[in-house]
């Protein structure tokens, strides 16, 4: 099934939706993302015939990635505490923004981390 033909179903489908007045379950375009992003990873497997996940391919990178996830549930959560707790105006704003330069520095580290593990041979295997 081409992206073309998806992409005529879903807007079909929505219109149906729209007509009859009910949404029960994930909207077309949340489908019509959920079938592109596992379209686009199958592509990819195809095109190099190798896949990789990069957060979680070395245990430098699961490190890493460990690291980012707790920081930014620590981040989150303090941010959301200041916020509704002690009503500091804009406190997830800014817990966003900095999880944003957060995930730009951590995603490079991640990056560096499976081409040092890759480089010294390990695998998935050796955990």
């Amino acid at each position: 099934m081409s992206a073309v033909s998806i992409t005529i179903c879903v807007h079909a489908w929505e219109q149906k939706a729209e007509s009859s007045g009910r949404r029960d379950g994930p909207s077309a375009r949340e489908a019509l993302a959920a079938i592109s992003s596992t379209r686009a990873r199958v592509a990819r497997k195809r095109a190099a015939g190798v896949a990789l996940d990069r957060y979680s391919a070395t245990p430098g990178a699961r490190r890493v990635s460990t690291v980012h996830a707790l920081t930014g549930l620590a981040l989150v959560l303090s941010a959301a505490v200041l916020e509704w707790g002690f009503d500091v105006i804009g406190a997830l704003a800014v817990a966003g923004m900095l999880l944003g330069v957060l995930t730009v520095v951590m995603g490079h580290r991640v990056d560096e981390a499976v081409r040092r593990d890759l480089r010294a041979g390990h695998d998935q295997t050796a955990v």
